[in-house]
């Protein structure tokens, strides 16, 4: 099915790209400092990091911690610390992939981001994308084209990547000479889904695997969230799940929420570090 999505025809120019490099080369996270693995220099607002490396890199435990700093002058200023197990991913080709962290409305001299990994991981890749709060001028025709070719645009502007699972790259979208873009939707219909229904559990935490959802075909999407105050690690599997062989990893107070774009309707496992006080508060949802 194609749509036309209509946006602005340009690139942004402010962009860091890392192929091919390894992390965690440092040693474990508890034991040595991070990393740094992207500086993204200039002045600007805002900025996006993408990361992709080897299946599982992101879950790991420990998990792998980035962070993003703001450069100002000869000092740095930690923004933003992101834990990786707990970021939406995207898997497949034998990679996983994620938008890592996002800043925005923080002007600064550029953006550092440092990686503390959980192991070492080689073919990792990078992007780092920033951009100033003004926005794009709003020139038209030849104007328009004129700027884009000699870049005389003083303003940042972002734009959309999209995982390219063949090529295992990151690629940006463009957009057609009339300033919209073709997107080709497969796999499904995109949309949003409704439900009359919610059903609400409690699971007690155990230090042995306990099924927290049964399989439901029905099922439009769910929510996990662990008043425990021991570690939850889910697996999305009929299987047993262990500390080891999870699916996502929710700390105390922890919350998560299905993804509608993948959403699982199979059996949901959970463990937790350890037996305390606490449950998981479970709520499904169906027609």
């Amino acid at each position: 099915m194609l749509s036309n999505v209509q946006t602005r025809p340009f690139d942004c120019p402010a962009r860091l790209t890392k192929i091919g490099f390894t992390v965690g080369a440092l040693g474990a996270v508890a034991a040595t400092p991070p990393e740094v693995i992207g500086v993204l220099e200039g002045h600007r607002s805002n900025c996006d990091v993408y990361l992709s490396g080897p299946a599982g890199l992101f879950l790991t435990p420990p998990s792998s911690i980035l962070t993003v700093w703001a450069k100002e002058g000869s000092i740095r200023v930690p923004l933003l610390v992101v834990d990786l197990s707990l970021v939406p991913t995207d898997t497949g080709g034998g990679q996983t992939r994620a938008l890592a962290a996002t800043v925005r409305g923080h002007p600064c001299d550029g953006f550092e981001v440092t990686l503390a990994a959980a192991a070492t991981a080689v073919n990792c890749q990078l992007i780092i994308e920033g951009w100033g709060d003004q926005s794009l001028p709003d020139h038209g025709g030849e104007q328009l084209a004129d700027a884009m070719t000699n870049g005389r645009f003083p303003q940042r502007a972002a734009h959309l990547l999209l995982w390219d699972n063949a090529a295992g790259v990151w690629e940006r979208a463009r957009s057609d000479g009339a300033g919209a873009m073709n997107v080709n939707v497969t796999g499904g219909a995109v949309g949003t889904s409704t439900s009359a229904t919610a059903t609400q559990t409690s699971v007690n935490d155990s230090a042995a695997s306990q099924t927290l959802l049964a399989a439901n075909a029905a099922r439009r999407g769910f929510s996990i969230y662990n008043d425990s105050d021991q570690i939850l690690y889910l697996r999305f599997n009929a299987s047993a799940a262990t500390t080891t062989n999870f699916t996502v990893k929710l700390f105390p107070e922890g919350f998560y929420e299905s993804d509608m774009s993948t959403l699982y309707t199979g059996e949901i496992r959970g463990i937790w570090a350890a037996d305390s006080t606490g449950a998981a508060r479970v709520t499904e949802y169906t027609a």
